[in-house]
């Protein structure tokens, strides 16, 4: 009951369309929500919570999770991380943030902009994936 419960909350959360759906009592892993570039072409990580996961950006010494990487949405100076740049996740006036992807649809954005519908602040993800 606790994971179904837990996997509307997801659903709410990250608004998904009707063309794009998962089922309420689908297990979610966090190892397969992805994120990308807005179009969809650099891959910047995964929430796998697993804090080794190679490919997680909640590793800190990897390269989607250090702050010193430019594939990472954590890099203040870099295209995915910098308040200034238009491919952010943390520029709060960006139209073009992160993607998050799941199964191949895309489900939301990664996004400091709280007025893009069905985004998710950066500083969330970690809360939203230990949730799944």
């Amino acid at each position: 009951m606790n994971k179904f419960l837990i996997a509307i909350f997801v659903l709410l959360l990250l608004g998904f369309s009707q063309t794009s759906y998962v089922k309420a009592t689908e297990y979610i892993n966090p190892e397969n929500l992805y994120v990308y570039s807005n179009d969809g072409s650099v891959f910047l990580g995964s929430l796998s919570t697993n804090t080794f996961n190679t490919y997680s950006v909640f590793n800190t010494y990897g390269a989607y999770g250090s702050k010193y990487s430019t594939t990472s949405i954590w890099n203040s100076y870099g295209t995915y991380g910098s308040k200034y740049s238009s491919y952010s996740a943390t520029n709060r006036y960006t139209s073009t943030p992160p993607i998050l992807v799941y199964k191949g649809k895309v489900m939301g954005y990664v996004t400091a902009n709280p007025y893009l519908s069905n985004g998710i602040s950066p500083q969330n993800l970690w809360t939203l994936a230990r949730s799944l």
